[in-house]
């Protein structure tokens, strides 16, 4: 494996306003004389910085920062195209998704005199010539539930509609998936341009760059950002949007009600979950799509129970669209959070990769082999995460009291190691509150990193990686620097590491 520290995705911690779902329209020209009606849905990527395995369980809190670098995209339009015989012959939708990044295009054929939208009613076309790396499980499925609820939302009248107005102009519905770059390692790709694995060579770099073929084939390489969560959450919010059920501005949604946008986001939000879970197979902990809709936060999954029926190869429309519009059945908490001022984070890139599936299956394993020890854990565990949440919001309340002397404090504390924070200085009563408080903040998460390090050693899951170790120590040695960690599941995807901000950091980037 190729280790190494390439961070990739900056500044993500101080500024919220767009970090969250949203969508913009355009009109343009598809090339062909055709005027056509485009809009685009984004979503963020996320960093769980605390509550990794815990959060699975709604008694536990998580911690996830959005991304202001790393989005995922979805753009639709109606595009005229050459249309195959079946769909000259029968009232048929063609759905066509551009997945730029994966170098694919799938083609799929919906049948809308169906009563439903399912696997014989949307269906790939040429399917039978078509091998498992051209298909694409998240995207088939994100299509036959959105479209399913939606029918079952607007009535079938109005859904075939709508259909109609577009097919009517012998046109395919394209959607185009696009994702930046942080969202997938760039180390093979710097190598093949030349250029040194440093982080001002990913500025460099094109936008939207599709994954490297290596030995004739796609390879993916995953940073850690949940990419299939927030595409699937961009892809849910751009059909949805498309066929009319939801809004869905830029930026504040300016001009609309804000129960509308809160209204908006929950639908796509619930839908979301439902679609990603289906296409894994089973209900996770949710913290990733809800960071993709909501941006940063604090976390409290839901019960998972309620959503049994949605996880079915054929899911009843009926089922679905009362799961998805229920109002009781989602005790999801997600509390709305930003980083306290001058407080920021950088992602590293190890060039590695992990199976966040395969490592809490063997934690899980663990607490059900070993459940007392695995209990007294997890509640340490618990009450660090629960502590880390606890001091941000302090610090920003201590910054809201009095910016001026919180500016102070951080000021010194960004050119100083941690260690000498606990020091005398002339700072008075006040700085010192601010001081005492970030090293408590610091203090929380290194309890949490010890605590994720012996569960990995006692589940035989390497958590921390020597070598994440190796980094994340050097790191945290820095000025300035609060703690260095691997997100989420931990492994080697990716590192974190928060820190006060100076005119030179540059020391924590290398």
């Amino acid at each position: 494996m190729d280790v190494g520290l390439l961070i990739f995705s900056l500044s993500i911690g101080t500024t919220y306003a767009a970090s969250y779902l949203r969508g913009l329209e355009n009109r343009v020209d598809n090339g062909s004389g055709f005027i056509s009606d485009v809009l685009t849905v984004s979503c963020p990527g996320k960093v769980l910085v605390c509550g990794g395995y815990l959060v699975l369980e709604s008694a536990n809190i998580g911690v996830t920062i959005a991304t202001n670098t790393a989005r995922f995209y979805v753009s639709v339009c109606s595009k005229s195209k050459p249309l195959p015989s079946i769909a000259r012959a029968c009232e048929v939708l063609l759905i066509e998704v551009l997945s730029l990044q994966f170098r694919s295009t799938y083609k799929f054929l919906y049948d809308w005199n169906s009563k439903e939208v399912d696997s014989e009613t949307l269906s790939y076309i040429n399917e039978e010539n078509l091998s498992v790396e051209n298909k694409n499980v998240f995207v088939q499925r994100c299509l036959a539930l959105s479209l399913s609820f939606i029918r079952k939302h607007l009535g079938s009248e109005n859904f075939i509609a709508k259909i109609r107005k577009s097919a009517s102009k012998n046109t395919w519905l394209s959607l185009t998936l696009e994702a930046n770059n942080d969202f997938y390692s760039q180390v093979v790709e710097l190598k093949k341009r030349g250029l040194p694995l440093k982080s001002k060579s990913l500025a460099m770099l094109p936008e939207f760059l599709p994954c490297p073929v290596v030995n004739g084939a796609v390879s993916v390489q995953k940073t850690g950002l949940g990419s299939s969560a927030a595409m699937v959450t961009a892809l849910v919010g751009a059909l949805l949007k498309w066929f009319g059920v939801v809004a869905l501005h830029d930026g504040d949604g300016t001009g609309m009600d804000g129960a509308d946008i809160l209204a908006d986001r929950r639908l796509v939000h619930n839908l979301a979950q439902l679609v990603h879970a289906n296409a894994q197979g089973k209900i996770g902990s949710g913290f990733d799509v809800a960071a993709a809709v909501y941006g940063t936060q604090m976390y409290r999954r839901f019960n998972g129970e309620h959503f049994t029926a949605c996880l079915e190869d054929r899911v009843n429309p009926s089922a679905l669209h009362a799961a998805v519009t229920s109002t009781s059945l989602w005790d999801v908490q997600v509390v709305p959070l930003s980083l306290p001022p001058h407080m920021d984070m950088v992602l590293g890139d190890v060039c590695g990769g992990s199976s966040s599936t395969s490592m809490a299956k063997a934690v899980l394993k663990w607490r059900k082999e070993r459940p007392e020890e695995a209990a007294a854990l997890w509640a340490e565990l618990s009450a660090a995460n629960t502590a880390i949440y606890g001091h941000l919001e302090t610090l920003r309340a201590l910054s809201q009291e009095d910016e001026v002397v919180y500016r102070a404090a951080c000021l010194w504390m960004a050119n100083t190691v941690s260690e000498t924070w606990s020091l005398p200085h002339s700072g008075g009563l006040a700085l010192q509150s601010v001081v005492v408080r970030m090293m408590a903040l610091k203090s929380s998460f290194h309890t949490a990193r010890s605590l994720m390090r012996s569960m990995g050693l006692s589940a035989g899951v390497d958590i921390e990686p020597a070598f994440q170790t190796a980094i994340a120590d050097a790191t945290e040695a820095l000025p300035g620097v609060i703690c260095a960690g691997v997100p989420g599941a931990g492994g080697s995807d990716a590192l974190f590491a928060l820190y006060i901000q100076s005119p030179d950091w540059e020391a924590v980037k290398e």
